[in-house]
């Protein structure tokens, strides 16, 4: 299931909120209605709100799927707003982007648990990330 976060406030809405006859932007005063929300994994959910709300700007992620030969998970950063750290263990850095690729030719309940390890370890990490400073004023 797909949830909704403005990357400006922070503010989570479900897909009911979209249903529901609203805009796909953000209602929140301080947005004034011209924030689009990013549609997100429910499993990314935090790890996103918490990289965003650290000055670290995403475009865009995956959690990573069950079935078929499809993508592992992956954080997609603005270039001039990724943080230069070492990567949550299991996953990488290329390019613009943090991934790691799931494992082939497992059930579908171990390829469940290797997606719920590597979003922990990613969630792990956003806890540590430092904030940044070129988006925070130092003082």
């Amino acid at each position: 299931m797909s949830m909704y976060l403005c990357l400006v406030c922070g503010e989570i809405y479900d897909s009911k909120f979209l249903q529901d006859g609203y805009y796909k932007y953000c209602p929140k005063p301080e947005c004034a209605g011209s924030i689009e929300l990013a549609e997100i994994d429910e499993l990314m959910l935090y790890p996103i709100k918490i990289i965003n709300e650290k000055g670290w700007s995403t475009k865009g992620c995956c959690s990573g799927h069950l079935y078929g030969n499809g993508c592992g998970g992956y954080v997609l950063f603005n270039p001039e707003f990724m943080p230069e750290i070492d990567p949550p263990v299991g996953w990488e850095w290329s390019d613009d982007s943090l991934h790691y690729n799931k494992k082939y030719n497992v059930s579908l309940i171990e390829n469940q648990k290797i997606i719920f390890k590597h979003i922990q370890s990613l969630l792990e990490w956003c806890e540590k990330l430092p904030y940044n400073p070129e988006f925070f004023d130092e003082e």
